[in-house]
């Protein structure tokens, strides 16, 4: 028997008799001797058929076997290449799951981070809601002192407007305000031409024109008039001729009156009192509850 696919041969087991060394001793036991060997030999020669099965299935047995380790080798590499590749694989999945695991710290380290900024700010919010809480609660409590001083405050005014009348009849009022009238004009008049020589300073215009737009929207329109570019009606124009000065004073001073005098609720008061009062004359007035001067 012989590897790589090669059968057994046989004969290949005969004796040779020829390169058997010398005998020695009687010749008649070398003749034994040697006719037992010529039979022996000539049976190895030709083996029975029994040996001859098994030599064949042996072979088959041994072909067999050979080819199975053939397989088995080439499977061995196999596993060896696929070994190498998976141990790639696993070295990858490890770099890679370092990564991920570090990623994973950060991102928790960046979430408790977060965590603690929306904790601080809900803190901060609910602060600042308790203090509108009870910001609000103080103005509910404020604004029912002030719905009781108003309602207090009409009364007042419907009694007082109700229980009496002018004290003058309206000729009175209005001889007054002629004479208040006459007197304003001829005053500007005379302050007009004290002043006519003087010259108008860029100081005096710039605060003139200043005064002007503190005096409510009226004011402001006159001062875009004096200031307008390409203007024929400019301050100065109006300070050099004497009637257009006269006529920009008397102007200058009804705005004043307007805004000081007559438009408040009552003369003398500040801005913010006479809106609160000239606002509940006018809800009276669409009640119908308490109108004063029309009946």
């Amino acid at each position: 028997m012989q590897a790589d696919g090669v059968g057994v041969n046989p004969n290949e087991h005969a004796v040779n008799i020829s390169r058997t060394a010398p005998v020695t001793g009687p010749v008649d036991e070398r003749q034994n001797d040697t006719s037992q060997l010529v039979q022996f030999n000539q049976q190895l020669v030709a083996p029975s058929p029994e040996f001859q099965v098994f030599y064949a299935q042996l072979n088959e047995r041994y072909n067999l076997l050979l080819v199975e380790n053939n397989e088995l080798a080439a499977l061995s590499e196999k596993l060896l290449v696929t070994d190498a590749e998976q141990r790639k694989i696993i070295d990858y999945l490890k770099s890679r799951n370092e990564s991920l695991a570090a990623q994973n710290r950060k991102l928790a380290a960046d979430l408790q981070s977060l965590d603690q900024r929306r904790h601080l700010q809900v803190t901060q919010l609910q602060a600042q809601i308790d203090s509108f809480r009870r910001q609000n609660h103080d103005l509910i409590a404020e604004c029912k002192k002030l719905e009781t001083s108003v309602s207090e405050l009409r009364s007042h005014m419907y009694a007082k407007g109700m229980a009496h009348s002018p004290r003058h009849p309206d000729s009175y009022y209005v001889d007054k305000f002629r004479s208040l009238n006459g007197l304003i004009e001829q005053k500007l008049l005379d302050f007009s031409e004290d002043h006519s020589g003087y010259p108008l300073s860029d100081a005096l215009r710039h605060k003139f024109l200043r005064y002007l737009e503190k005096l409510g929207p009226e004011g402001q329109k006159t001062h875009g008039l004096l200031t307008r570019k390409k203007s024929q009606y400019s301050l100065q124009v109006f300070y050099r001729e004497e009637h257009l000065r006269e006529l920009l004073l008397r102007h200058v001073t009804a705005l004043y009156l307007f805004r000081r005098v007559f438009k408040p609720f009552a003369a003398g008061i500040s801005p913010e009192i006479s809106e609160v009062f000239s606002a509940i004359l006018e809800e009276e007035k669409k009640r119908g509850i308490a109108n004063l001067y029309y009946n």
